[in-house]
């Protein structure tokens, strides 16, 4: 059993059960990235544009959800979210790094 570890260590890191490496994104983030984003959207009126670009980019997160690309699923809430707050941030905002 400890001689196991050591070839672990040497792969890329101790993985996480179902294979998925503990640092990579979940698919319970991701979609509270997704919703979070979504929560944002819904304060804007239907035919603004920032709106639908937002809706467009979380409708491409859940496609990759869909595939279980869970990280491109994150960064593209994370991108529709900073679009949302580019005009009224949050003081909690994810975006604060990027800019």
């Amino acid at each position: 059993m400890f001689r196991a570890f050591p070839l672990l260590a040497f792969c890329g890191g101790v993985m996480a059960f179902g294979g998925v490496r503990a640092d990579e994104p979940t698919q319970a983030q991701c979609l509270e990235a997704v919703e979070r984003a979504s929560l944002l959207a819904g304060v804007r009126t239907p035919d603004d544009p920032i709106r639908r670009d937002a809706e467009s980019l979380l409708r491409r997160a859940l496609g990759e959800a869909g595939s279980q690309e869970f990280d491109e699923c994150l960064d593209l809430a994370r991108e529709a979210e900073c679009l949302l707050e580019a005009v009224s941030p949050s003081l909690d905002s994810v975006c604060k790094t990027a800019r």
